[in-house]
């Protein structure tokens, strides 16, 4: 564009051979290579310096050799075939033709029925002038040129041609050169359109032009057109030879036709836009206008069926809807029925085009053809058919076609269809089922990004034998009859929430336990007696490391778990300080993993070489008094459960056993699932898993499907039976008592009592959990029955659906149990004391 400048201001040859030469390196690089050697042609035919010119020639050359194809225009001008061509309008098809009445006046209607898209006419103005100051337009024919020539004497014009130049040169330009700047400085430029039809107006085509209507009886500012006409006969007639030679009847001519033109040309000028797929293009952006004798006789609609485009100068109209036989055609002035309201359209028409919008005249036009609605969707029909490049759809409606044909073609087309949806539907219910692709990685994870499970052990015996005898106790109340102390009572109620049950021998029925029921169960607790342990080949503390924790089993002792505070939220209740670990988890991820900056003590604990030798080990002692017969069945020993230091363990569901005097190998193998983030994107339904953070848990402080699962019986047990477990979570509440913050189950009669006045069932409370218990993982089958249960379920308004999916990157253990006898009393010797305790040992190890 500057060097555009430069060509239009400049006033030496040389500067302007110079500003050729620039402006041909810049076509170049934007590949515009015609326009480039143009250019250069120009340079070179101005005066280019000539110890520059050979370097200007080799480049010309190279262009030239190239031979490069053309740019073409976006779309080429569409031509009306000579046969189509209307013979009173030539630049209309004969689909279309004028009509003259009281109403409309002359207006464009449709001859024959018109399909979207068909061309209706193609036709160059009369005269065009450019509005806006652009320097990419031609002043002759509005084209769009990148390398335009300026006019010698003016510096108001360009033109994309010599062919333009000489022809604007030779009818008006010649008169309007002298006078341009005058017009610009006094604002008169909107006046230059009627000035260039004036000067024109001995050519051929201007009687159509002629006719057009100037609204004269209607206007207000004839006045200040009268004006504007005489300054322009003044500027014509003492800056130009235009009456020099003339005679008097030609000034009068001219001066009727300039006061008539600068009446039409503002009514009827179209607006000139750019045809470029540029979607911020509208008319306000237009840089031309044009007065064209057919296209102007189109009425206006808010809502037209006819779209119009330029190239050029020269107008295309297309039709926009289908129009049928008989219907007006319509063209937008600029206002659409979407642009604004009715009554603010109808003031933009009145005063610039001095007519009244009845709201909608095409619409008025459809109601007056009496259209019925079958007729019409019979022709859609039949117009959809003609059109479709399905194979038989064509034949439907095709005029001719016998009915059997048709009949057939409908057949084939509707088993066709249904196919098709059947495959389409089959294939989506599938997706639906599994949208998820799931791959196996064959390689494999290093040892040390996945911590060692967490080990809990729970003694088979529940009680210390020389407190209290749980097989005692029932032989001397049933068999013997004795009357037990109160003292006995209790603790058997108690440990009954433990041991097997016994309803016949619980005539109390007591529904809940007070707080007491936890100190008791802890007085009444085994030593656990775990000795020599190892772990990585390194000895440690075993009193220290394993830490009691309440259970579905009671008392366990849990090695490398998770600390309480990092596992529960803050508000929910513990005893004592079961559940501390002592370190955190600041490190680790159930997700993530271990981050990169993580020592060799982070915790959870990690093996860095798998194999028994860096594994865990340890010996348990189980002193003879504590063999309780009665409590579980005569089974004596330990179950292990071994799970992810993230999860509450249930070791009454997932264990393997170490009995009295055996020796105990058990070898992991940890399985990790990763998923990748991109399936977040997918329902949880969908992908059949949920992330870490995805679900939030009432009681624990991320999800897992184990801690979803304690949760979803805990909630069933408190709904069902107004209480929970001992073992399970609940929520403890706090009030305030003369200005001292006390827990609620120090102000309840001494019950544990949650947000919801959660209580710790007692032995009244046995069968209602046993119940919930069971069907609790079994939901998805028992939701084909219909017993008892689900009308309790029914009138407790509850639906039996923990949806506790699989987390989507888990980790759990496959564990291989080898056992043998172990012959620890000969091991010791002389300090084996057989009659005093049993001796086990334990060895849990990464088999790889």
């Amino acid at each position: 564009m500057n060097y555009t400048c430069a060509i239009l201001w400049t006033k030496t040859r040389t500067s302007l051979a110079l500003a050729y030469a620039n402006r041909s390196a810049c076509l170049y690089k934007l590949g515009m290579h015609k326009e480039c050697i143009t250019d250069m042609n120009r340079a070179l035919a101005h005066g280019y310096p000539t110890e520059k010119r050979p370097n200007l020639i080799e480049r010309r050359d190279q262009l030239l050799k190239l031979k490069r194809p053309e740019r073409g225009s976006f779309e080429k001008t569409p031509k009306i075939p000579k046969s189509q061509k209307s013979r009173r309008n030539p630049s209309a098809r004969n689909c279309i033709e004028v009509q003259n009445n009281e109403e409309f006046g002359r207006h464009i209607v449709a001859t024959r029925d018109i399909r979207i898209g068909d061309v209706l006419s193609v036709e160059e103005p009369f005269a065009c002038v450019v509005e806006k100051e652009v320097l990419f337009h031609c002043h002759e024919c509005a084209v769009l040129c990148y390398n335009p020539i300026p006019c010698e004497d003016c510096t108001r014009v360009l033109f994309c041609s010599e062919a333009c130049k000489k022809r604007a040169a030779s009818t008006y330009h010649k008169y309007e050169c002298a006078i341009l700047a005058s017009l610009v400085e006094y604002g008169m430029k909107p006046a230059l359109l009627a000035l260039k039809v004036a000067l024109l107006a001995k050519q051929d085509g201007y009687k159509e032009v002629h006719k057009l209507k100037p609204a004269t009886e209607e206007r207000s500012d004839l006045f200040f057109i009268s004006t504007v006409a005489a300054v322009l006969f003044h500027f014509l007639e003492s800056h130009t030879d235009l009456f020099r030679h003339g005679n008097e009847n030609h000034r009068e001519d001219f001066k009727e036709i300039m006061l008539l033109q600068l009446q039409v040309c503002p009514l009827n000028a179209i607006k000139i836009y750019e045809c470029v797929p540029n979607p911020k293009m509208h008319e306000s952006d237009a840089f031309a206008a044009g007065l064209y004798a057919f296209a102007s006789l189109f009425n206006h609609s808010c809502c037209h069926n006819v779209e119009r485009t330029h190239h050029g100068s020269t107008i295309v109209l297309r039709a926009a809807n289908t129009i049928r036989k008989g219907q007006q055609c319509f063209i937008s002035y600029g206002f659409q029925y979407d642009t604004g309201s009715l009554a603010s359209r109808q003031e933009c028409l009145r005063s610039a085009y001095y007519f009244i919008c009845n709201g909608d005249a095409l619409h008025q036009t459809r109601a007056k053809m009496k259209d019925n609605c079958c007729a019409s969707c019979r022709r859609h029909f039949r117009e959809y058919c003609s059109r479709s490049s399905v194979h038989g759809v064509q034949y439907l409606a095709e005029e001719g076609r016998p009915t059997f044909e048709r009949i057939w073609w409908s057949l084939v087309l509707v088993i066709s269809l249904s196919v098709c949806t059947f495959s389409i539907y089959q294939v989506y219910k599938k997706w639906e089922q599994s949208p998820v692709i799931v791959t196996l990685a064959n390689s494999g994870r290093p040892i040390y990004e996945i911590p060692f499970p967490a080990v809990t052990i729970c003694p088979e015996s529940k009680s210390d034998e020389s407190v209290f005898n749980y097989t005692d106790i029932i032989w001397r109340w049933e068999e013997m009859g004795e009357v037990l102390t109160p003292l006995e009572k209790t603790r058997f109620e108690y440990m009954s929430l433990i041991c097997n049950h016994y309803p016949h021998l619980h005539p109390t029925k007591i529904e809940s336990f007070p707080q007491e029921f936890f100190d008791v169960v802890d007085d009444l607790k085994p030593k656990f007696a775990l000795e020599n342990c190892i772990y990585t080949a390194v000895d440690f503390n075993c009193g220290e490391q394993f830490v009691p924790i309440f259970t579905d089993e009671g008392i366990c002792y849990s090695w490398n778990m998770l600390d309480r505070s990092e596992i529960f939220r803050s508000d929910v209740a513990h005893y004592k300080n079961f559940h501390q670990v002592g370190a955190t988890s600041d490190m680790w991820s159930l997700e993530g993993g271990y981050r990169g900056n993580s020592g060799p003590d982070s915790y959870p604990y990690r093996a860095f070489i798998p194999g028994a030798v860096f594994g865990l080990k340890f010996n348990i002692a189980t002193s003879h008094k504590n063999r309780d017969y009665a409590c579980r069945n005569s089974i004596w020993g330990y179950k292990i459960a071994l799970h992810t230091p993230a999860t509450v363990p249930r070791p009454s569901r997932n264990f393997f056993r170490i009995p009295l005097g055996q020796s105990i190998a058990a070898a992991i193998k940890p399985n990790v699932i990763t998923t990748s983030k991109r399936i977040q994107t997918y329902s949880p339904k969908r992908r059949n898993c949920y992330f870490e953070t995805e679900r939030p848990l009432r009681y624990f402080q991320k999800y897992t499907s184990s801690n979803c699962q304690v949760e979803c019986i805990t909630n069933y047990t408190l709904k069902f039976c107004n209480c929970v477990n001992f073992f399970m979570p609940s929520v403890q509440c706090f009030v305030i008592v003369g200005g001292v913050k006390m827990s609620l189950q120090n102000v309840t009669n001494g019950l544990i009592l949650g947000e919801n006045g959660t209580k710790i069932c007692g032995s009244g409370k046995t069968d209602c959990m046993k119940m919930v218990n069971m069907l609790t993982p079994s939901m998805d089958l028992i939701k084909h029955l219909n017993g008892n249960f689900y009308e309790v379920q029914s009138l407790n308004n509850m639906t039996m659906d923990c949806n506790c999916l699989p987390l989507c990157s888990d980790l759990n253990y496959e564990v291989e149990v080898t056992q043998s006898d172990w012959g620890w009393k000969m091991w010791l010797g002389p300090n084996a004391t057989s009659d005093q305790k049993e001796l086990s040992i334990g060895r849990v190890a990464r088999s790889h």
